[in-house]
């Protein structure tokens, strides 16, 4: 199996409207999520990192500790 990169720049477009939007109506239901981002078992990937520019957001590492503003966060929580 290979690696595969995908890289889309949203470059044109000045408007309002979102570049995604994931969306549901009121009679939706079900126990599944409308996204789901998952590593495998075993995996040191961080399946989420939220950036705005080169300023950290939000990461959630490979096990499954949260961080706002840091890119290694060492608690359930840690915001820096």
């Amino acid at each position: 199996m290979g690696t595969y990169t995908t890289a889309f720049n949203y470059a044109t477009g000045t408007g309002t409207n979102n570049l995604f939007s994931f969306t549901t109506d009121a009679s939706a239901n079900g126990t599944g999520s409308l996204v789901n981002i998952q590593t495998g078992t075993s995996s040191t990937v961080s399946p989420l990192r939220v950036r705005a520019g080169s300023t950290e957001a939000l990461t959630v590492n490979s096990s499954g500790n949260v961080g706002i503003g840091t890119t290694g966060p060492g608690a359930k929580l840690e915001v820096a």
